[in-house]
């Protein structure tokens, strides 16, 4: 063949080749994800009204997992993974039990209208605390509280301009809870896309951050009404690592449905234990001895 036919045949297949680049270049153009953040809130009440949107549609549920908790006892680091049940019923009632060293109650956490409470059963980490709601606002010493938890699925305390300041971030509204001496009680961050909560950061009286709850893996589990699949707990995370606590819990499955009025109003028996611990004004706390 002539050279002149394979420099037609190359002029081809150039052409042929840009059009094809293009193409793909226009396509990937119209496809792509917008994932630039959404314009921030203007007030706390349009920041918060997702989550408080979520919180009127909530309804009962109970959950399945797995938790992974890191912590320290008795000069000795512990890495545990166990198994969860998880129930609650919107707004302030809540059991969450743990299958640690093969109880399936090894770890239980509880709280409705008038008392909380959180027993440990290993002896690494034995204890029996309670207390009432009315005596009580702070839960020292305590791996996980009920109200931290409560918040975690999203039902805060009130929020309101009041109490409220808000500040816009990169991906987040971020909404500043403080006390009525102006000391932080804690950060809500809510993704300014979805709208839920993806952490909580809460203080103490020196204004130093105590406790972090981070939140993921929203799942719809009824109209409207959405839950963080995972969820992460650092207590002390400015301390050594001795004194912090690490714990994630990842659930499974979650679903709806009615549960009956035991699971909430049952405290554990205090039999076995030689403390118990009862919370009282301020999160002071009062030891019976037996």
């Amino acid at each position: 063949m002539s050279l002149c036919f394979y420099k037609k045949a190359l002029s081809v297949f150039c052409l042929l080749t840009g059009f094809f680049s293009l193409s793909l270049l226009t396509g990937c153009e119209s496809t792509r994800v917008d994932n630039r953040p959404k314009i921030s809130a203007n007030s706390v009440n349009e920041a918060i009204s997702g989550v408080r949107a979520n919180q009127e549609n909530s309804q009962p549920f109970k959950a399945i997992g797995k938790c992974r908790a890191k912590f320290f006892s008795g000069g000795h680091g512990y890495d545990e993974k166990f198994s969860v049940k998880l129930w609650i019923s919107p707004p302030n009632r809540l059991r969450f039990h743990g299958d640690v060293f093969f109880d399936p109650r090894g770890i239980d956490l509880g709280a409705n209208e008038k008392f909380f409470w959180l027993v440990t059963k290993p002896k690494e980490i034995r204890s029996y605390q309670w207390g009432q709601w009315s005596k009580t606002t702070k839960f020292q010493n305590m791996i996980i509280n009920p109200a931290q938890l409560l918040e975690a699925f999203g039902f805060l305390a009130d929020m309101s301009d009041e109490n409220t300041t808000l500040a816009s971030l990169h991906r987040s509204d971020l909404l500043v809870r403080k006390d009525f001496m102006g000391r932080y009680k804690d950060r809500v961050y809510i993704d300014n896309r979805s709208r839920m909560i993806s952490k909580i950061e809460y203080f103490d009286t020196n204004n130093e951050i105590i406790l972090i709850t981070e939140l993921g893996n929203y799942k719809q589990i009824a109209d409207s009404f959405k839950i963080p699949m995972s969820i992460r707990i650092i207590s002390n995370p400015k301390a050594a690592v001795e004194e912090m606590i690490d714990i994630k819990i990842t659930l499974r499955s979650a679903k709806t449905g009615e549960i009956k009025d035991a699971i909430f109003l049952n405290r554990p028996k205090t039999k076995g234990f030689k403390r118990i611990s009862e919370y009282t004004a301020d999160g002071f706390v009062v030891d019976q001895l037996r």
